[in-house]
């Protein structure tokens, strides 16, 4: 709900002339992930117009307050009975490569492991893929936490991506997070 950001949301605050979650969005879909599903809830008919125009799948996410994991969950319910495997991300992250994204699914075609996640010079970020026998365990998440508790519970099994740009793994959290250029353009 864009709580630390102060009274605006953050992923429609600007980054490079282009609202950060269709920014972020749009590394999914370069990096030619079929389908694209957005979990939207806080504001989401801004956010619903922020992305018009690409092909992404929009699922409505009704429990958002609850935090992070009902997101997930709506979005992980909705995936093709074809999907094997799934690359979970966040809608904040607008310096994420498409190049990235490939990355993670190439190390998952060569391992099979049921988790393969980046890791930006040495730290674990997002986006995670999982292999769609943890789709059931990703369903039964609650709280703000997103996918952690399977990483965890699996982490044995992570099959580890280096990326050296640990820009990527930015997020924006504060209006602090951004560009100071998009900074200044954000209204109070």
């Amino acid at each position: 709900m864009s709580r630390r950001f102060g009274a605006g949301n953050k992923l429609l605050a600007d980054v490079g002339g282009m609202p950060v979650v269709r920014r972020s969005t749009r590394a999914y879909i370069d990096a030619g992930l079929e389908p694209v599903v957005v979990s939207i809830g806080y504001q989401h008919r801004a956010v619903r117009a922020a992305l018009t125009g690409l092909d992404v799948t929009l699922v409505e996410n009704p429990e958002y307050e609850q935090g992070q994991s009902r997101a997930l969950v709506h979005a992980v319910v909705r995936l093709p009975e074809r999907a094997e495997a799934a690359v979970i991300g966040v809608g904040d992250q607008p310096w994420l490569q498409p190049a990235t994204i490939r990355q993670l699914i190439e190390e998952w075609q060569r391992t099979h492991a049921p988790i393969v996640a980046p890791l930006y010079l040495g730290r674990r970020g997002n986006p995670v893929l999982f292999a769609r026998v943890l789709f059931p365990e990703l369903a039964d998440v609650t709280g703000d936490v997103g996918g952690r508790p399977v990483i965890q519970k699996h982490r044995d099994e992570v099959a580890w991506v280096p990326v050296p740009d640990a820009l990527q793994a930015a997020d924006i959290d504060t209006p602090a997070d951004l560009p100071s250029g998009d900074r200044d353009s954000q209204e109070p």
